[in-house]
């Protein structure tokens, strides 16, 4: 008899201990609820060039566009994306990037067109709300930043106005070039 219970608590302890590391949401989920336009704030802290740390806030909208056209087609994990961050409520020195994303284990990568990249791994996303924390790296995959935000879906914003600015790496947005869609 005692094989027996002994028998059912370990298969108890082995269902309990799957459920516990499988994950609540698939990353083709993620990435179907992550399609769309978002904006929102996101306050980052970064170190400058002689290693001090700063704060800036920003108000973001990004863009994801999804890669398939279901959540069980290739490429339903990956896409592409815009993204426009006002600098302290700035609005007249956007800064325009472009960036490819994909969903793997539960992380949101994010790589920038300048080659920075940025990783979103505590998020919490559903079909209104979109909130976490970034982590940004260099070129080189030196971490050199993170930022929170609080993002919600919008449907309205007019990506068009911004395509006839150009974003140099690193540099606020001008006017001098028109970036190709």
């Amino acid at each position: 008899m005692k094989k027996i219970y002994t028998h059912i608590a370990m298969t108890l302890m082995a269902v309990f201990t799957m459920a516990a590391l499988t994950s609540c949401e698939s990353d083709e989920r993620i990435a179907y609820d992550l399609n769309g336009e978002w904006q929102g704030y996101m306050g980052e802290s970064y170190y400058d060039y002689w290693g001090y740390e700063n704060y800036a806030e920003y108000y973001t909208v990004m863009s994801f566009y999804r890669h398939g056209s279901s959540s069980y087609t290739y490429g339903a994990t990956t896409g592409s994306g815009e993204q426009i961050d006002y600098i302290n409520g700035n609005r007249y020195r956007p800064i325009y990037r472009r960036f490819t994303w994909e969903v793997d284990w539960n992380i949101i990568y994010i790589r920038y067109e300048t080659g920075e990249r940025a990783h979103i791994a505590n998020f919490d996303i559903n079909g209104r709300y979109f909130t976490g924390k970034m982590r940004f790296y260099n070129r080189y995959g030196e971490e050199v930043g993170e930022a929170n935000f609080d993002f919600r879906k919008a449907t309205d914003f007019n990506w068009n106005q911004y395509y006839n600015w150009s974003q140099q790496p690193n540099e606020l947005v001008g006017d001098s070039i028109v970036v190709e869609k």
